[in-house]
C-alpha cells in the first residue's frame, strides 16, 4: 500500500505511477475524486466568465437602450415635419407604404444577420423574439417611459387579478364519470355550479405585471387629457387625445341611420323581456338551467 512506500521513492513517482499502490475500491475512489474536482474547476470558471459577460453585456443593453431613445425622438421628428410638408396626399400615402415596406425589408435582413451569427456562436437553431407593438401613440409630444410602453406592450390579454378555472376540470371528470355510468347526475349542474363559482373566485397575483406596471398604469390614468382604448379591428391599443376622441365619437353618433336620441332609459324593459324568455327556457324539463339578470345597467360608453 501507498502508506508503506518510502516518502523519497514516491516523490519521484508520476500521479499513474502512484495509483497502482492501490486497491481497485481506492484507485476508482482517486480517479472519482479527480474527475469531480475538474468539473468543479469548469463551473466555476465558466461561472467567473459568464459573470463578468453579463456585466459587460448589461451596459451594452442601457447604452443600446439609450441610443434607441434618442433614435426614436429622432424619428418622430422627422415624422412631424414629413407630416406637416405640402405634399399631395396620394403621393403621401405612396411613398409612406413604399417606405414601411423598405423598412420592413431592412429589418428581416438585420435580423437574419444576427440569426446567422447566434447559430455559429451556439449552434442550433435561434429565433429572436418578435417586437411586440401593441400600442399607437397618437398624441403628439407625448413621452412614454420605458415602463409605461413595457405596460402598454403587453396588450390586452393581461390581466392583473386572474382567476384559475379549476372547476372546469371537476365538471370533465364529473361528466366522465357519469359516462362510465358511475354516478348520475341532475340536467342543471353546470349551471348551478358555474354561478357559484363566479361569486366565490378569489384575488390571484397575475405572473405577468409588476409592481411597477401598476403605478405606471395608475400614472397614465391620471393623464385626463389622454385617452388609451382599444383599437376597432385589431388587439391593439391606441393613444388619442381626449378632445380628438370626443369628435370623432359625436361624429359617429351623428349618423341617425345607425343611432337615435333616446329619452328614458330602456335597459329595464329589454332586462324586463330577457327574463322572460330565460323562465320560458327554464321551464323547458331536461335541458340546462339559466339565471336571470339582476342589478342595475345602464347605456352609455366608459
Amino acid at each position: 500500500m501507498f502508506h508503506r512506500l518510502e516518502r523519497n521513492v514516491a516523490n519521484y513517482l508520476n500521479f499513474g505511477q502512484l495509483l497502482r499502490a492501490l486497491n481497485t475500491v481506492e484507485k476508482d475512489l482517486i480517479r472519482q475524486i479527480e474527475n469531480t474536482l475538474k468539473k468543479l474547476n469548469n463551473a466555476e470558471v465558466a461561472l467567473a466568465f459568464n459573470l463578468f459577460r453579463t456585466e459587460l453585456v448589461e451596459r451594452q443593453i442601457q447604452d443600446k437602450r439609450e441610443i434607441i431613445k434618442q433614435l426614436k425622438k429622432t424619428v418622430q421628428e422627422q415624422k412631424r415635419k414629413w407630416d406637416e410638408a405640402d405634399v399631395i396626399q396620394d403621393l403621401r400615402q405612396a411613398i409612406d407604404e413604399k417606405l414601411k415596406k423598405l423598412n420592413t425589408q431592412h429589418r428581416k435582413g438585420v435580423e437574419a444577420r444576427n440569426i446567422s451569427k447566434l447559430t455559429r456562436l451556439y449552434g442550433g437553431n435561434i429565433k429572436l423574439p418578435q417586437p411586440r407593438n401593441a400600442f399607437i401613440n397618437l398624441v403628439p409630444g407625448l413621452e412614454l417611459t420605458e415602463d409605461q410602453e413595457e405596460l402598454l406592450n403587453l396588450g390586452l390579454n393581461c390581466h392583473f387579478m386572474t382567476r384559475p378555472r379549476p372547476h372546469r376540470k371537476r365538471l370533465d371528470d364529473i361528466k366522465n364519470l357519469e359516462k362510465a355510468k358511475k354516478i348520475t347526475t341532475a340536467d342543471n349542474l353546470p349551471a348551478d355550479i358555474l354561478p357559484e363559482v363566479e361569486k366565490t373566485g378569489g384575488s390571484f397575483q397575475s405572473q405577468i405585471l409588476q409592481r411597477r406596471h401598476l403605478i405606471v398604469a395608475k400614472q397614465l390614468r391620471k393623464k385626463e387629457d389622454i385617452v388609451i382604448r382599444r383599437t376597432d379591428k385589431t388587439a391593439a391599443i391606441a393613444i388619442v387625445t381626449r378632445d380628438e376622441c370626443l369628435a370623432k365619437m359625436d361624429a359617429i353618433l351623428q349618423d341617425t341611420s345607425k343611432f337615435k336620441k333616446i329619452t328614458r332609459n330602456p335597459t329595464e324593459n329589454i332586462k324586463k323581456e330577457i327574463n322572460a324568455t330565460i323562465n320560458a327556457i327554464n321551464g323547458i324539463p331536461s335541458i340546462p338551467k339559466f339565471t336571470k339578470l339582476t342589478g342595475e345597467f345602464s347605456p352609455g360608453l366608459r
